[in-house]
């Protein structure tokens, strides 16, 4: 598993695209949440990576990420651990 996929009202699911890799890319994150991305620093070494203008496109709220981050998050979200990006 390379992260979790926090959908907007959905369950979250483990990712598990390219397992070969170890390291994300950005276009492969910003596919994910469909635009440019916010790494936001969470629990256990951990980054939900989050739409950047979540709030201006009017996406949806996503529940489960921002109970995660303790503060609202629109879109959908991956939970990466920090070493898995550059």
């Amino acid at each position: 598993m390379r992260g979790m996929l926090i959908p907007v009202g959905g369950q979250p699911t483990p990712y598990r695209e390219n397992p070969e890799r170890k390291k994300f890319e950005l276009d492969e994150l910003q596919a994910i949440v469909g635009g440019y991305i916010e790494l936001m620093p969470v629990i256990n070494n951990m980054f939900l990576v989050v739409n950047e203008e979540g709030l201006i496109m009017e996406l949806p709220r996503n529940e489960g990420a921002s109970a995660i981050a303790g503060q609202h998050i629109c879109g959908d979200t991956i939970l990466i651990p920090r070493n898995s990006i550059d």
